[in-house]
Parts: C-alpha cells; sequence; structure tokens
C-alpha cells in the first residue's frame, strides 16, 4: 500500500473532523456577531492580509480556521481553530488542533508557560524541543508563597519560564493572578511572550459558554498582568 504523504494525511484529518469543525464555526461566528468582533473564517496566513496569530503552535504547515478579530474590556484580541498535522521520527504523525485566543499585552511582561497538569506534553511538545532553556518554576522561592498556594496551583499547573528571569517572575505574579488561572482557565495551557498572551483550548469539544468563558477571562488575566507591572 502507498504511504500517504504528510499533505493528503491533513486533508483526511480535515475531513473526519468535518462535522465538528461546522459546530465549532456556528458557535465562534455566533460570538462574533453577539460582540461587534468581525468574523473571517479560514486565512492563508502566506496570502490573506490577516495578522497571524504566532505562539509557539505557529508552523509553515498548520491551518487557521474560524480567524476572529475584535476588542473587549480595552483589549485587542484574535481567535483562530489551528489545526496542524506533526510529523515525527519515524514517520508517524501526530494531530494537533488548539484554539487559540490572543490577547495584546499593554506592559513588558517576562516569557512564561503555564501548562496544564493533566496533560501528556503531546500537545505542547514543541515548547520542550525548541526552548531547551526553559525550567519548572518552583513557586516555593518567593516571597509572597505559601504552601497552601503552590499546592493549589500545582495541582493543576506547571509553571515553565528560563533560568534567570525570577526576580522578574516575582514582580510579574502574585497569589491572585495564580489562584484565578488555576480556577478559572484551566484545563487550557496560557504562554505569555512577545508582548502577547496565548490562551491555548485543546479539549474536543467547545460551547457558546465556553467560549465566552475563554475569551473573559483571558482579557482579566492580560488586564491583571498588566496592573500587577502598574503596581
Amino acid at each position: 500500500m502507498k504511504k500517504l504523504s504528510l499533505r493528503d494525511r491533513f486533508l483526511r484529518a480535515l475531513v473526519r473532523n468535518g462535522s465538528v469543525a461546522f459546530a465549532r464555526r456556528r458557535i465562534i461566528r455566533e460570538f462574533a456577531e453577539k460582540h461587534d468582533f468581525v468574523y473571517f473564517g479560514t486565512v492563508d496566513k502566506l496570502i490573506d492580509d490577516a495578522k497571524v496569530v504566532r505562539g509557539f503552535s505557529s508552523t509553515i504547515t498548520h491551518r487557521d480556521d474560524n480567524y476572529t478579530v475584535g476588542s473587549l474590556n480595552g483589549y485587542d484580541v484574535r481567535l483562530v481553530d489551528r489545526l496542524d498535522m506533526i510529523e515525527l521520527p519515524g514517520g508517524s504523525t501526530e494531530k494537533h488542533q488548539w484554539l487559540i485566543i490572543e490577547v495584546d499585552i499593554h506592559s513588558d511582561q517576562p516569557t512564561m508557560f503555564f501548562i496544564p497538569s493533566h496533560h501528556a506534553a503531546i500537545h505542547y511538545r514543541k515548547i520542550f524541543t525548541h526552548l531547551r532553556a526553559l525550567e519548572q518554576v518552583n513557586l516555593k522561592r518567593y516571597s509572597w508563597n505559601s504552601d497552601e498556594l503552590s499546592d493549589r496551583f500545582s495541582s493543576r499547573y506547571k509553571l515553565y519560564a528560563k533560568a534567570d528571569i525570577h526576580g522578574e517572575l516575582e514582580d510579574a505574579l502574585r497569589p491572585n493572578i495564580l489562584d484565578s488561572i488555576a480556577q478559572h482557565l484551566w484545563p487550557s495551557a496560557i504562554e505569555v511572550s512577545g508582548g502577547f498572551m496565548y490562551l491555548y483550548y485543546v479539549e474536543s469539544t467547545l460551547t457558546a459558554e465556553t467560549l465566552s468563558w475563554l475569551i473573559k477571562n483571558s482579557t482579566w488575566l492580560a488586564q491583571a498582568l498588566d496592573d500587577q507591572k502598574i503596581n
């Protein structure tokens, strides 16, 4: 039997994903209409005049659907459904799909990744492959930390950052921020880098209530980080 190319495997995955994709498209379009966002649908990152959502998941092969832009609570927001087929050593492939919410942050923030503890590393493999300088952050080293906070947060998240920015992290984060991340944004992964905050939702089921909740709390986190920088 002829081995399928990566492109053909990608197209088959899109076909199998058809009914789910239709439901997600309806939910996202209805959110856009309700909140005065602009819905673009599928975009070609090489051709369309649209600002590409970056973050660690951006590759030359990914496909973006449901591209939507708008503003909420004073923050610019971009939303995209991203699908990618990653070829592994040996020729096998992994399908990765993320609903990504990108929010502009108004202040300079250290690069950090919040990885949900319950997920296998499959969805975030690239973080550890391409950013080998990252290490897991031990919150117990910070002056504002408590054992209770560490236990609550670590039951849901692991925080990764570069080894030489712990002073910046101690200034950027506080118990109320970490508690809210654990309570309101789990099981999403969060990336803060390059002036943006990215929220990655990888659960297969998406509802209108979940989408609204994710976007609302994404802008809350951006504002909380900005406010902590100011204070």
